[in-house]
């Protein structure tokens, strides 16, 4: 009798069984995992994108809420001279000469 238990307990171990379908009850539970799986991506999706916004936020110190697009104030664009780069670097080289004269003018020479 026990030989004959083991016997059955390994062929039920090993048989393939060809047309075995998921239950109805299967099927439901793994369409509602589906839908939660599908809503835990969206909001990771949605963190990440929310911390590279504040990557990109001005570093000016203001601080505007995420969901709303900065303010366009045309007058201010307006206001600012727009600087132009004919390629004369003279004013760049006045600069720092200046600037290591500085540096040297505070130290004292023996």
């Amino acid at each position: 009798a026990d030989y004959m238990k083991e016997w059955l307990v390994q062929k039920k171990l090993i048989t393939r069984v060809e047309d075995l379908q998921p239950s109805a009850a299967f099927s439901g539970q793994l369409h509602k995992f589906q839908q939660q799986l599908a809503r835990w991506r969206q909001k990771q999706q949605d963190w990440k994108d929310t911390l590279a916004r504040r990557e990109r936020a001005p570093a000016d110190g203001k601080r505007r809420k995420i969901s709303e697009p900065p303010a366009a104030d045309p007058k201010a664009a307006e206001e600012k001279p727009k600087e132009v780069d004919n390629g004369d670097d003279t004013d760049r080289a006045a600069e720092s000469k200046t600037a290591e004269g500085a540096k040297h003018d505070g130290e004292s020479k023996p």
